[in-house]
């Protein structure tokens, strides 16, 4: 039996006036090589829980077809979309007979051109392999899902956690599914609810509070046998596209009725969570009377909308200039991007002294540039491995450097970095744990990697790209009426039938 697995993962921010392009996937790993597809990226992510699963089976041929993996960013140049297309296409094709295919995708990944990529991607796969073939995909816990990724895929398989720490389970499991609906063990029908609804990104943990419970309610029926596979899909909520909002997915053996009533009743719970996964932010200058007060060190400080897990730019000046303003006491330690800046600070040398504009180059909102004067501190080339959320992951930021500032100490990347982890400030011989303030380019991830050493966590309410108030972008893709940009209050989800697939068998 020969099956194919491949992957290509990016997370769009359309906010993002930055695009992603081919560049950005060599940075964090792209290859149409099969040998190199298992030997490196074997062991990690999707990838490596789909070998896992396939090789526990005896007689499975495993064919690598493609890793295609960027940092979250801006929406894909429509060259880079059809190119990865192409790849992928022609790896099949040249894989010839095929028994089964299993993707790695995001699920909120869009081109200037192709707003649902996973949905067409899919589509070209299915044309490829035929109706007969299985075909499974994973998807992130924030995908945007939509009729034409289920019409295409026979089933669809989430991560389940927030912090996302379950990439590899998550490919083993779908794995797993693909054996047995290759063997005949059961007839997938599929039930997709969609809400229209933007939950907070910064209370959507998995592990406590309401989509925590949500969780313990999809476990409990598939432990239960009523249904195969249920998922809940939180949107990520800065994509600017037609079919936006959250879901739910159910998935049962051949019983389309179940499978409705399950995600009717589950997209309803969903709904129910909309308003109770928010979370007090509090404005730059009470971020900085909070660090000048605190006692319990370090303040971790979560910049969601400059966040580059969620595919902002990475450069804004916001807090910089809030601490700066207030003279707040550090060390404090602050990431962006910022190439020119490194690049500068590369060429005069560690130790020298220098004065130049850092940061607010991308994005007006949370620009223009702070013209500092500091000292360069480390250099290091930016490539380091990282786990935790978001999996084993090979990172290349290019060229970075810490320059320091008196009180503040900048980490300062050529291209984009995991705003989750910690590793973007050691790699540079910073420490974290020991500074009086760190800013983390997350919304809610971070708490994996710092929240070990936190003495305590702040989230602060800055314009940006992934910024936590919604009603501050400029929606105008995603249907209407869409919560919170309108205060939908019914106790019961708007119907939304042209967004609903049915069962199918």
């Amino acid at each position: 039996m020969r099956i194919a697995i491949g992957q290509w993962r990016q997370e769009t921010n359309t906010f993002n006036p930055r695009p992603t392009t081919l560049a950005d996937y060599h940075r964090f790993g792209l290859t149409r090589d099969s040998a190199r597809i298992l030997a490196e990226y074997g062991q990690t992510d999707e990838l490596g829980g789909f070998v896992r699963g396939l090789q526990a089976q005896a007689g499975v041929e495993i064919v690598p077809l493609l890793r295609a993996v960027a940092w979250s960013g801006g929406p894909l140049e429509d060259e880079a979309a059809t190119r990865l297309r192409g790849y992928l296409r022609e790896a099949l094709e040249a894989a010839g007979q095929i028994d089964g295919v299993l993707l790695s995708l995001h699920g909120a990944t869009a081109a200037h051109s192709t707003p649902d990529l996973a949905g067409a991607v899919l589509a070209d796969v299915r044309k490829q392999v035929g109706r007969r073939v299985p075909l499974i995909a994973t998807l992130d816990l924030h995908a945007n899902v939509t009729p034409a990724m289920v019409a295409a895929a026979d089933l669809l398989v989430g991560y389940r956690s927030n912090p996302h720490v379950d990439l590899i389970e998550t490919g083993e499991r779908a794995a797993r599914l693909l054996l047995r609906l290759r063997s005949g063990e059961f007839k997938p029908t599929v039930a997709l609810r969609k809400i229209p609804a933007l939950i907070g990104a910064e209370r959507q943990s998995t592990f406590e509070g309401p989509l925590a419970e949500l969780t313990a309610e999809l476990r409990n029926v598939e432990r239960q046998g009523s249904a195969l596979l249920a998922e809940m899909y939180p949107v990520q909520p800065w994509l600017d596209v037609p079919g936006l909002g959250s879901g739910v997915l159910v998935a049962t053996d051949g019983d389309p009725v179940e499978a409705n009533r399950l995600a009717d009743h589950f997209a309803t719970l969903l709904w129910q969570c909309r308003d109770r996964c928010g979370e007090g932010r509090l404005p730059p200058t009470e971020v900085a009377r909070v660090v000048s007060a605190a006692k319990d060190l370090p303040v971790v400080i979560s910049d969601g909308a400059d966040s580059t897990n969620s595919g902002a730019p990475g450069d804004s000046m916001v807090l910089l200039r809030a601490f700066l303003d207030a003279g707040t006491p550090g060390p404090i330690l602050i990431s962006l991007v910022d190439p020119l800046a490194a690049v500068a600070c590369s060429r005069a040398g560690i130790g020298a002294q220098l004065t130049l504009p850092v940061g607010g180059k991308m994005d007006p909102r949370t620009g223009p540039p702070v013209t500092l004067t500091g000292r360069v501190r480390a250099c290091c080339d930016g490539r380091y491995q990282i786990n935790g959320h978001g999996g084993n992951l090979a990172v290349d930021t290019g060229l970075s450097v810490a320059f320091e500032c008196g009180d503040i100490i900048l980490a300062i990347t050529s291209h984009t970095f995991v705003g989750s982890h910690p590793k973007v400030y050691r790699s540079l011989g910073l420490d974290p744990a020991t500074a009086r303030a760190v800013v983390a380019k997350s919304p809610h991830g971070f708490r994996h990697d710092y929240g070990p050493f936190a003495g305590q966590i702040v989230l602060a309410d800055c314009p940006g790209a992934a910024t936590g108030d919604y009603r501050a972008l400029r929606f105008t893709e995603a249907p209407r009426p869409l919560y919170p940009l309108e205060p939908l209050a019914d106790p019961e989800p708007p119907a939304m039938a042209e967004w609903s697939v049915r069962a199918r068998l």
